[in-house]
């Protein structure tokens, strides 16, 4: 009896699709746990950037007259406990279009306010404390030595301590807005935003590329899956605000 060569291979498409499946909710399982996911916590110990008062009146005073609110954005990110999250805000408190990643503003400013509204459990990855705790800040100056803006993230006490500063990124092009681009200012979390955080979910999850399957019918299978089994808003990456390019950090 002759059997089809084509048999083989339709059981084969069915075992890889079925293994795709498996390794992708593997994979999400671990991007839930903030414990894998997330870098050791912030021990705030980096320098204050230049122009950052350590006195957190003196910081706030420093605020006084910045008046440029972008949209509240209120986002689930990871927190410290196994498996659970908090609700973080974030909102743009200054111009954040006209910051260009290439071009330094010629002295730092706080371009966005963010909060933990939960009462007791601290975020992840940046360490985000209680609001009752701490208020921070996204602050964006020049690099020394340096032609790129950086930006940095300061706790700033609600009741005593020092102003301190966390993690600190180089602003980067994700995409160039064209002339006469509108909008408001705004500041949210990159996993919030498809078109920065790409890069990232297509390291995550190659699927689309190097496709074992000549057949369209395949590779739009396997790009609902890969849609079904995306992580989900809980793997919290970095902060984001809309400069002149979009910026991603």
């Amino acid at each position: 009896m002759i059997r089809s060569r084509s048999i083989p291979r339709v059981v084969g498409t069915w075992l890889t699709i079925a293994a795709v499946i498996v390794a992708a909710a593997c994979a999400q399982t671990v991007q839930l746990d903030p414990q894998v996911q997330h870098q050791p916590p912030e021990t705030w110990t980096t320098p204050l950037p230049e122009g950052v008062s350590s006195d957190p009146a003196t910081f706030r005073q420093g605020l006084i007259g910045v008046n440029q609110p972008g949209v509240v954005h209120v986002r689930a990110r990871a927190a410290t406990c196994f498996r659970c999250d908090v609700q973080v805000s974030i909102q743009a408190i200054a111009d954040t279009r006209a910051i260009d990643p290439d071009r330094p503003p010629a002295a730092g400013l706080a371009v966005a306010h963010v909060q933990n509204l939960h009462p007791t459990r601290v975020e992840a990855y940046y360490g985000f404390r209680p609001r009752a705790q701490a208020d921070y800040y996204l602050w964006v100056d020049r690099k020394p030595g340096t032609d790129s803006s950086r930006m940095t993230v300061l706790q700033v006490p609600t009741a005593f301590g020092p102003v301190a500063a966390g993690r600190q990124k180089v602003l980067g092009l994700c995409h160039v807005h064209p002339p006469g681009y509108g909008g408001r200012a705004d500041a949210d979390f990159a996993e919030y935003k498809p078109e920065c955080a790409g890069s990232l979910a297509s390291s995550t999850m190659r699927i689309g590329e190097a496709s074992m399957f000549p057949s369209g019918v395949f590779e739009k299978m396997l790009g609902r899956i890969a849609t079904l089994l995306a992580p989900l808003p809980i793997v919290s990456r970095s902060a984001w605000i809309d400069c002149n390019s979009g910026c991603c950090t």
